[in-house]
């Protein structure tokens, strides 16, 4: 697996325009990064998918000790005014894709969503919804089969750090679960606080091959690891200044008495 220094509006780029037919965001917010996806991917088809709706935010066991603080978290997150923010974020979604035929919004819950869409129909799959574990977890289990053969399915915020904790994310765990009871294949990942794991349901494919090779000729720095890492991965680990030492095989190191 590819670990890319690149952010996610890095990431997305390096696939270039012309090769996603079908792509799906799940979780929206303001639209900022659905426009760069727009405008770089060119995709024939991009649906948008939010319920913009506070009330329905469900952050698990609030009144845990560990999730004590988490609903004050994301008022602040939202301006001391979840519901006033957030229907001004639809309003700016609405009015930044009025008039591109090629872009569906839809206010709907992501899990009820999931129904409007065939088995294997989408080329990328977005998931920037609920990051609790268990909501991450539901998500993936309801849109991974969505995901055309060599598609690439996308989780932002594959991360562990203090902050993330306080927000309760719990991205990795999740994937992790769904990788011990589906196959999946990894392809990359951006080294940063809040990561974008891209992985597969095919170990390669025209629009994998697409990304890898825009990586390649984009010269940024990458660092490949054994898949085996993943469920360890912290971004303060692996850092583009280090130095890494090659490795060496038994049978190539001289034995000398």
């Amino acid at each position: 697996m590819i670990i890319a220094f690149a952010d996610r509006h890095a990431l997305i780029e390096f696939i270039g325009p012309g090769a996603v037919s079908t792509m799906v965001e799940l979780g929206v917010f303001e639209g900022a990064f659905s426009d760069h996806c727009r405008r770089v991917l060119n995709p024939g088809r991009l649906t948008l998918i939010d319920h913009w709706d506070y009330a329905k935010y469900d952050f698990v066991l609030e009144t845990a000790p560990q999730s004590r603080h988490i609903r004050s978290i994301f008022k602040d997150y939202f301006g001391g005014n979840p519901d006033k923010s957030l229907q001004a974020a639809y309003a700016k979604v609405m009015e930044r894709f009025r008039g591109d035929p090629s872009v569906q919004v839809l206010r709907l819950d992501i899990a009820e969503a999931a129904s409007r869409f065939a088995d294997a129909s989408l080329d990328v799959i977005y998931l920037d919804g609920s990051h609790t574990y268990e909501y991450v977890l539901r998500d993936l289990n309801l849109w991974f089969p969505k995901l055309s053969p060599g598609g690439l399915f996308i989780c932002n915020d594959f991360c562990e750090s203090q902050t993330a904790s306080l927000q309760n994310i719990g991205v990795i765990p999740a994937v992790l679960t769904f990788a011990k009871r589906n196959k999946i294949y990894p392809i990359v990942l951006s080294a940063s606080e809040w990561s974008d794991f891209y992985f597969s349901n095919r170990p390669s494919s025209p629009l994998i091959d697409r990304l890898g090779a825009g990586l390649l000729a984009s010269g940024a720095n990458t660092v490949e690891i054994p898949v085996e890492l993943l469920g360890s991965y912290h971004h303060n680990v692996v850092q583009p200044s280090m130095r890494w030492i090659p490795s060496f095989r038994a049978k190539d190191i001289a034995l000398t008495g």
